[in-house]
């Protein structure tokens, strides 16, 4: 059972990868001029990177 700070410390991480994401994916939009693709990836990027970043018997 997980306890209220774990679940909390795993939320924010979760929006710190999140965060990071869409930062990629702005930089790749802007580096291609190509926002359509590159904000879309970004969202995807950042998803996927929360949730391998979170997901558990992921050693922190």
């Amino acid at each position: 059972m997980e306890s209220h700070g774990e679940h909390k410390r795993d939320k924010a991480l979760l929006i710190y990868w999140m965060v990071i994401g869409i930062g990629l994916g702005i930089i790749i939009g802007a580096s291609t001029k190509e926002w359509g693709i590159g904000l879309p990836a970004g969202l995807v990027m950042g998803a996927l990177m929360a949730y391998f970043a979170t997901k558990p018997g992921v050693d922190q």
